[in-house]
């Protein structure tokens, strides 16, 4: 079993600064759940990277420390903006479920008819292909 985010912050609060990554910026929800996690003094003393994030989520994060995006998407989460990852179109990763098992993007064809108008079918014909052989007997 994981160790909880509680363990893995254990020490952390005699740090005289702290930087913490994350490769994307959707929702916020992660970023700001290790965030909340963090002493206030701690807080003050951290700033936050990401490669990529949603303009509304990085400003939620950018109200508890400073943050430095590499790209960051103008617009609203799943209306203006979504991202895709490769991975996650081919790989049980791309939507976690609590409770329920992962699915691949291309198990959501509305998604992939949003993403790819008129090539949807050949998309998810192609994810498919490559999951069964990526993940064999899923």
């Amino acid at each position: 079993m994981p160790a909880t985010l509680a363990a893995q912050l254990e020490g952390v609060e005699s740090s005289e600064s702290l930087a913490i990554v994350d490769d994307t910026v959707f929702s916020g929800l992660t970023l700001r759940g290790v965030l909340d996690a963090l002493p206030p003094a701690l807080l003050r003393r951290t700033h936050a990277f990401c490669l990529r994030g949603v303009a509304e989520s990085v400003a939620s994060i950018a109200r508890l420390c400073p943050v430095t995006v590499g790209v960051a998407a103008p617009g609203h989460i799943l209306e203006d903006v979504s991202f895709i990852n490769a991975s996650g179109l081919v790989l049980r990763v791309g939507i976690r479920r609590r409770g329920r098992a992962p699915l691949a993007f291309f198990e959501r064809p509305d998604w992939i008819r949003a993403w790819f108008p008129g090539r949807d079918r050949e998309v998810i014909a192609a994810c498919e292909r490559l999951n069964a052989l990526l993940e064999p007997g899923r």
